[in-house]
């Protein structure tokens, strides 16, 4: 499906700035000697990060574009944000990273974001045909759809430069192993001319293949392949474009068309169809390192199957370019077995030596079972052994007629050592003198040494005036320079000062929370100058107050705001916070008073208990500012009631609301101590379900005679199942016809069934036996069962045995239809269905 997506005002961006600034694009021109390249990107660098979801798919194919966004940043800085949004889930994200016109060739690119994705390099770093331009894929699963995520990509060893990214994502791909396992993937090219081409070579017939470029072509415009389609935000000096494919490629060239010949540097690639087949993919972590001469480095390398894939995986390293002082790598074990859907790792370990020669490899593992191969790589920097300059202070500030210093570092890299010379040029509207003590300085192995450069003002035909002063270290062939910004003032009269104010002066905070207070410059002597604001804290305790800043560089007429932030384990007393600010040699100062109070606490007594248990709630440590503070109290955020305190404690009760047995919170809210937010004091309280007294049923005989001995059953059940506690005390108390008690002994049955017995002396009484069954269950109530039995005259005596076992029969059935009625539930408690039928 072809996107719509208009490029005209990037496009023309280039052609505007060089008719509306001409002498600015000749002195570009005469300063760098490459006028296109620098065009291109200041065009891109104006450009803000931006994102338009898109997608694109061939019929029949689930491969498809899922979102799209970029960004270009100037030369000032070191890293460029873009935006993305997906539609989809299980999608691959793609994101191509470039730099362009650095001084400091390489540099090394790292990428995050804020969704928190798990970034892995995919490509070694391309380079454009002079060096200073740079170009890496980078790659990530995301198993949600996005939204407006900020992917974020930094550069660093080679100071400020032109920087950007463009990112995508592919939805339908093979999540388990997105990238075609072609061995020569990814592939890159570069070159100069107008049209650019990538060779693609591929595995599978149904991959989606893209390519990015970089061109300095800014008059012409990148128009893709025939059958490929641009992505969205592509633009006339940076795109990408994708195809998917309906045949397997070899060496297929993926090209971009441009009118306009200028030095350009590609990426070529292929995501694969999500697949069903049993199968296994390799990983890495980490997928970059950096390993100095005579050092090692590991990567972990996971196998993982998916769709029931099962066997044991051969491993093998190799290194690429395959030269005679190149790394080694070693992967142990060497075979691993695998099991369905689980994972195995083994460890890569890369070794250099000494004569190991520095540059870029790509070490690849490569693991097998004899059908199925599949691929990591692991991109490997050998540094070579060079030096840095930088300047303390990358831009001065001195009046006419004054002078300024500013130290100057070099610094060994990768056991560098040597003389370095140090040389300085300056370019401005003149009168200004600049040297550099010592000219020469010795840098040892690993070691850094100072210059100091000390830049004299004199008096230029207008002031303010901007010079820009570059100080170039050489030492061979081996040359880099550090440039410092140099503005002349008009020289003072009177000199301009500046003034601190803050308001509130003073604070007071309980300990857990955060204030702030207002920093402000004030301008004295039409000063209007950087000031750099600091803040310290006296006296300085463990887990004292910490402070911050922001912004920590102000100027007259604007503000900066102080936070003091504690948590509950700041020492509680008074501080002082002081802030100073500077300008060059002037310094000022204002001081805060600050006071930290402790933490309020809060208390239940009790902690549970059911519904409607009574509560008291005791808080102490509120801070009371005006007489009395109001104390809001809520359960589970329902108000409960509110109080007052003079002093900062409070007691206040209430009874435990209908809910529902599980840990609550009870709160206690002090509305208006500062105008920062609440101060909120929680405690939890846990509701109980109601307890469920026992229920005792009792069986026994009907007729016993005079030497019988009577059997009694007693069952114990709480909501209709059999009660089985070691806390439970049962008592069976008979009652004889005189009147006289006796306690008999149980013993248990199990599962809540107990039995006892009574022998009936011969010269018993005729009469009623009564029986009593009391349960009592600790915490929980008591429950109890009423039995009694008939003493018959000893005329029946020739009977009694066959009598007496007629009661023990009824005795046991009795027993027997209690346990088959609890088994089918007639003891327990109906249903809510039973219920609602009654």
């Amino acid at each position: 499906m072809a996107v719509d997506f208009n490029k005209r005002d990037l496009e023309l961006f280039p052609q505007k700035l060089m008719h509306e600034n001409p002498s600015r694009s000749r002195l570009l021109s005469k300063r760098s000697g490459l006028p296109t390249a620098i065009l291109l990107l200041l065009a891109i660098a104006m450009l803000p990060g931006f994102s338009r979801s898109a997608q694109a798919a061939t019929p029949n194919s689930p491969l498809a574009l899922d979102g799209a966004g970029a960004g270009g940043c100037p030369n000032t800085t070191m890293s460029c944000s873009a935006t993305l949004s997906t539609q989809h889930s299980d999608d691959i994200i793609i994101a191509f990273t470039w730099e362009a016109l650095t001084i400091q060739p390489p540099c090394s690119f790292t990428i995050s974001d804020t969704a928190g994705l798990p970034w892995a390099t995919r490509s070694g770093i391309a380079f454009e045909i002079t060096g200073r331009g740079e170009l890496q894929e980078f790659w990530a699963r995301s198993i949600n759809p996005i939204s407006s995520d900020s992917i974020t990509e930094s550069i660093s060893g080679c100071g400020d430069a032109y920087n950007g990214l463009m990112v995508f994502g592919i939805s339908g791909a093979n999540f388990d192993i997105p990238f075609d396992p072609k061995s020569s993937l990814p592939s890159n090219s570069l070159g100069t001319s107008g049209d650019t081409s990538v060779l693609v070579s591929t595995n599978n017939p149904d991959d989606m293949v893209y390519a990015a470029v970089v061109h300095g072509g800014v008059t012409g415009s990148l128009t893709p392949e025939q059958g490929f389609t641009l992505v969205p935000q592509s633009s006339s000096t940076v795109a990408v474009e994708y195809s998917v494919a309906n045949s397997t490629l070899t060496n297929s060239s993926v090209t971009f068309g441009d009118p306009f010949t200028d030095n350009w540097m590609s990426i070529g690639d292929a995501v694969q169809v999500m697949s069903t087949s049993p199968d296994f993919f390799v990983n890495a972590s980490p997928q970059s390192l950096t390993i100095k001469p005579g050092f090692n480095g590991n990567s972990t390398i996971t196998l993982s199957s998916f769709n029931d894939f099962t066997g044991t995986i051969s491993l093998n390293a190799t290194v690429s370019p395959n030269t005679i002082a190149k790394p080694s790598a070693a992967v142990n074990p060497t075979s691993v077995p695998l099991s369905s859907n689980g994972t195995s790792i083994s460890i890569l370990t890369i070794s250099t030596s000494g004569s190991t020669l520095p540059g870029s490899y790509l070490v690849t593992v490569a693991g097998s079972n004899g059908t199925l191969t599949r691929s990591v790589s692991v991109s490997v920097l050998v540094p070579s052994p060079d030096f840095s300059i930088t300047a303390s202070n990358s831009s001065l500030f001195v009046q006419a007629g004054f002078s300024v210093n500013d130290t100057i570092i070099v610094t060994s890299l990768t056991g560098f050592s040597g003389n370095v010379t140090l040389s300085t040029s300056s370019f401005g509207p003149g009168n200004l003198t600049v040297v550099i003590l010592p000219s020469m300085v010795m840098l040892a192995a690993n070691a850094n040494v100072t210059a100091v450069l000390t830049v004299i003002a004199g008096f230029p035909f207008y002031t303010p005036a901007s010079f820009t002063v570059t100080v170039t270290g050489t030492n061979g062939a081996i040359s880099h320079s550090a440039g410092i910004l140099v503005t002349v003032l008009p020289p003072p009269p009177p000199p301009p000062d500046f003034g601190l104010n803050v308001f509130p002066p003073s604070l007071t905070i309980v300990a857990g929370e955060a204030q702030t207070v207002g920093v402000y410059v004030v301008s004295i002597n039409g000063f209007f100058q950087n000031v750099t604001l600091k803040a310290t804290v006296s006296p300085q305790v463990s887990n004292g107050p910490v402070v911050s800043l922001s912004p920590s560089v102000v100027r007259p007429f604007s503000s900066a705001i102080l936070t003091v932030s504690t948590t509950a384990l700041t020492t509680v007393g008074n501080y002082t916070v002081t802030i100073t600010g500077t300008s060059g040699n002037q310094n000022h100062s204002v001081t805060v008073l600050v006071q930290i109070l402790p933490p309020p606490t809060l208390t239940l007594t009790p902690s549970s208990g059911p519904i409607g248990t009574k509560v008291l709630v005791k808080g102490t440590g509120f801070p009371v500012q005006y007489g009395q503070t109001e104390i809001l109290l809520t359960f589970d955020d329902q108000l409960l009631g509110f109080t007052f305190t003079s002093n900062g404690s409070f007691n206040f009760t209430f009874n435990v609301p209908v809910s529902q047995p599980s840990f609550h919170l009870v709160k206690a809210t002090e509305p208006s101590f500062t105008s920062n937010g609440l101060i909120v004091v929680s405690a939890p309280f846990q509701v109980l379900s109601n307890p469920v007294s026992p229920s005792v049923s009792l069986t026994v005989g009907t007729i016993y005679f005079p030497g019988d001995t009577a059997l009694i059953n007693v069952l114990v059940t709480e909501s209709g199942v059999p009660l089985s506690s070691s806390s439970l005390q049962l008592t069976v108390t008979l009652t004889t016809p005189n009147n006289s008690h006796v306690v008999l002994s149980t013993t248990s049955l199990g599962s809540g069934l107990f039995k006892a017995s009574y022998a009936i002396p011969k010269n018993a009484s005729i009469g009623t036996y009564s029986l009593v069954a009391s349960a009592h269950l600790p915490s929980v109530g008591d429950g109890s069962a009423l039995g009694s039995f008939e003493v018959k005259l000893p005329w029946l005596s020739s009977q009694a045995q066959s009598t007496a076992t007629v009661a023990g029969i009824a005795s046991i059935a009795m027993v027997g239809v209690s346990l088959f009625s609890w088994r089918k539930g007639y003891f327990r408690k109906p249903s809510k269905e039973t219920q609602a039928a009654i």
